[in-house]
């Protein structure tokens, strides 16, 4: 059954039982299916969904693009037929995070589509225990940071922040977007999926860990479970005037979350260089990719 226009409609607290029963059946490491994420995220990129027949269905009102339906696998026939459907309901009918193995699989779908390669909305995802022991030659440059940091900071403490300190991180993201993006907080593209994230934690089971330095959060991650060997990190924020403090983090939090998970998911560069660079240099164990399907 195809989606119908009429029953696309934004995210809300009360439909989160619906997606985890659709997740807890077909579990995805993909972010770009997280609850919290889209919730957080929907008024950015005017995220709309429902579900229909034995799929859910998530469109991208920014750049008009319905996501690849989570449920039992499409044919190519119901691929063409879905794209078909969208388009007449007044949509592009562009389809992203097509799987790689899609077009060699289905060749008949060349006749109607043309897939472009979307590097820019790619997953991470790391090894938790590589993550936490930074072990190899390509990553003693992150132990080094780390190493440097201890030194200066030998009484550093990690914990999971507890829900009283949430502001704070508010307080840590406006220090890291005025030095980092040199923008205000309240003008990054972030600001409102942050605060959604600190108003709704407990509603979207999102955890915080953190890193202080004489008792002052000077990094933290906001985290939740992708699935159940999965974490995503969904927000990473840092002091950028304490040296090694990124690394720190980084490494604390895989400690942390490596006790349930063995997977974790960093989501995305967005094509920005800067990020890809951060992203890369951590060696990603293997990236989630797709392709955008565009009608012919």
């Amino acid at each position: 059954m195809n989606p119908k226009k009429p029953f696309f409609r934004s995210l809300d607290l009360a439909d989160r039982p619906r997606f985890d029963a659709m997740l807890n059946a077909y579990p995805t490491q993909c972010s770009h299916y997280n609850f919290a994420a889209l919730y957080c995220w929907q008024e950015e990129y005017h995220t709309t969904w429902q579900i229909a027949g034995k799929h859910l269905y998530i469109h991208n009102g920014l750049t008009d693009l319905l996501l690849m339906p989570l449920g039992p696998q499409l044919s190519a026939k119901d691929l063409i037929s879905l794209s078909r459907s969208m388009r007449e309901q007044g949509y592009s009918g562009c389809i992203g995070l097509v799987p790689p193995q899609f077009p060699s699989l289905f060749p008949q779908l060349g006749d109607h589509f043309n897939f472009i390669r979307d590097d820019a909305n790619s997953d991470y995802i790391y090894a938790s225990s590589r993550l936490a022991l930074l072990e190899g030659r390509k990553l003693a440059g992150k132990r080094n940071h780390i190493n440097r940091f201890v030194e200066i900071h030998p009484d550093y403490s990690c914990r999971e922040l507890e829900a009283e300190e949430w502001p704070r991180c508010n307080e840590l993201a406006s220090i890291w977007s005025r030095r980092q993006l040199k923008l205000p907080l309240k003008e990054s593209p972030e600001s409102q999926a942050l605060r959604l994230a600190m108003i709704h934690c407990r509603q979207l089971s999102l955890r915080g860990y953190g890193l202080f330095i004489d008792r002052q959060l000077t990094a933290f991650v906001i985290w939740s479970r992708q699935r159940d060997d999965t974490a995503t990190i969904h927000f990473e924020k840092f002091d950028p005037g304490i040296k090694g403090v990124s690394q720190m983090i980084n490494r604390e939090s895989a400690r942390f979350l490596s006790s349930w998970a063995v997977w974790i998911n960093r989501e995305q560069d967005l094509g920005i260089p800067g990020l890809r660079r951060a992203k890369r240099s951590y060696l990603p164990d293997h990236m989630i990719s797709g392709f955008i399907a565009v009608p012919k």
